[in-house]
């Protein structure tokens, strides 16, 4: 038997990271009920801000993707038919889960 650390890939789904209530989060379901049993593989966070004006390219689906008021502001300086591009695009990835911080709410657009 080997003491070699496992190789086995970790990851979490996202019902089990919002129940989880050793974790301290305080967050709510707005959307996406049926994304829960997606998995986040990935222990970093990452904010999705270039995704929002198309650059897609480093945007990891399998971590948390975080919205913070930096994004929303840039989103709510947009058109409406702008932001819902701009979402859609960023959902357009299959993403594992999107948090949106600092109780900011979900644009309407999106």
């Amino acid at each position: 038997m080997s003491d070699a650390p496992s190789t086995a890939p970790q990851h979490i789904s996202v019902r089990e990271l919002l129940e989880d209530t050793a974790l301290g989060l305080k967050v709510r379901l707005v959307a996406g009920g049926a994304g829960l049993d997606r998995k986040v593989q990935h222990v970093r966070i990452q904010k999705s801000g270039l995704a929002l004006v198309g650059h897609l390219h480093g945007v990891v689906p399998t971590r948390v993707q975080i919205l913070g008021g930096t994004e929303l502001s840039y989103l709510e300086g947009l058109r409406p038919a702008e932001q819902a591009s701009a979402v859609a695009a960023l959902l357009s990835l299959e993403l594992s889960c999107v948090l949106i911080t600092r109780g900011c709410s979900v644009p309407s657009t999106c």
